[in-house]
């Protein structure tokens, strides 16, 4: 599967592998059953439609609120 969303899109794949791993894992700390869990994987890297402009504006804000974090961190000027 992951080869096949990094063939689409290289430059959000590992973001969207690493997101959908964060939501696994956040799920069996909540006890959710396999079936949930894999679903939730599955939903994260395979949205099948668009995304609305209400999921962008979000995901532009969620790039600047971390901009906003770590900005004033010394040791991550050189990244940023």
């Amino acid at each position: 599967m992951s080869k096949t969303l990094e063939f689409r899109d290289p430059y959000t794949a590992g973001h969207q592998n690493r997101v959908a791993k964060i939501a696994v894992a956040i799920g069996q700390e909540m006890g959710l059953d396999t079936d949930k869990l894999k679903g939730i994987h599955l939903e994260i890297l395979t949205k099948p439609t668009q995304l609305t402009a209400l999921v962008m504006q979000m995901i532009r804000l969620h790039a600047e609120a971390s901009y906003e974090i770590l900005k004033n961190i010394p040791c991550l000027l050189t990244f940023i």
